[in-house]
């Protein structure tokens, strides 16, 4: 019933952030399948958008892929908790990302986990002109 809850909970989750608000966040994972975008509106008095991604998976995979508001791919993270041989193989990773001046819009980070267990922990931070 935890695994229903937790997957309804955050299947299709959308949040929207001005850019003057800095975001640090946790997701926890046990067995979820799911997407999650979080919509970054970007003005053109921000100089610099930083990312920092961590996450530990025991089981199942994620990414975590950032896009200004053309569409183009911006940066991203991935992990997958299997080995070559398809055994499960605890991992974790991390990620750092710049973008200088950012193109002014609608900029999307997308989350997609499968049959994941773990954590992904982002923080996102604005510096203005």
């Amino acid at each position: 019933m935890k695994k229903s809850i937790l997957f309804f909970c955050m299947l299709g989750i959308t949040s929207i952030c001005n850019a003057q608000e800095n975001i640090d966040k946790t997701i926890q994972l046990k067995d979820s399948t799911v997407e999650y975008s979080v919509t970054l509106k970007i003005t053109k008095g921000i100089k610099e958008v930083n990312f920092a991604v961590i996450g530990f998976l025991s089981n199942g995979e994620l990414s975590f892929k950032i896009a200004d508001p053309e569409g183009k791919k911006e940066g991203g993270f991935g992990l997958v908790a299997t080995d070559d041989d398809g055994k499960i193989q605890p991992g974790s990773g991390r990620m750092t990302h710049s973008v200088k001046v950012p193109i002014p819009g609608t900029w999307t980070v997308r989350i997609k986990t499968a049959n994941a267990t773990g954590n992904l922990t982002y923080k996102i931070n604005f510096k203005q002109l």
